[in-house]
């Protein structure tokens, strides 16, 4: 009897817990985006493997994402003076986002790196620096199409919402 009060008791907190629990269970990620390393020289390692450019080319990346849409808290649109079809985007990290994205610039200063989105080779681009430590921004440094920068910065605070629930609001 006494186990049967503690699980009713349990589901009756659980259904209560109100709907941002339901809401981050039923969501899905759209525009997922990741950064890795471009491979020059490939070793048929485990975490190597190859995926097709949008020219149709075949590159090695790092399978091992360094930087991921978890580590992005917001984004912006930054328009390219002369154009009205193509921006640039600005990412907001997270803390965490913040020492992987300053980790990646480092080690791979000088080497472009591969931005996949939603699992596809978007573009190759030099990973920018922060400008000083309380800096949280970054430029990509690479031109995207209308639909996917608009598309980047709607779903990227809903992504980072999904991967990092807050956990204060769970009950």
């Amino acid at each position: 009897m006494q186990c049967f009060r503690m699980f009713f008791v349990a589901l009756t907190m659980f259904l209560l817990s109100g709907c941002e629990l339901m809401d981050s269970i039923n969501q899905t990620p759209k525009y997922i985006i990741s950064f890795h390393e471009i491979i020059k020289y490939p070793r048929a390692s485990e975490i190597e493997r190859p995926i097709m450019t949008l020219d149709h080319k075949k590159i090695y990346i790092n399978i091992n994402q360094f930087v991921h849409s978890s580590d992005i808290a917001d984004a912006r649109l930054v328009e390219i003076p002369g154009t009205t079809d193509y921006f640039k985007i600005r990412l907001k990290m997270s803390r965490g986002g913040v020492a992987r994205w300053h980790a990646m610039s480092l080690n791979f200063r000088g080497r472009e790196i591969a931005m996949l989105l939603d699992g596809l080779y978007l573009v190759s681009m030099e990973a920018e620096r922060f400008k000083d430590e309380d800096d949280e921004w970054v430029l990509l440094d690479g031109t995207f199409d209308t639909v996917t920068a608009n598309g980047i910065v709607k779903n990227a605070p809903i992504n980072y919402k999904i991967y990092n629930p807050d956990p204060s609001r769970i009950f």
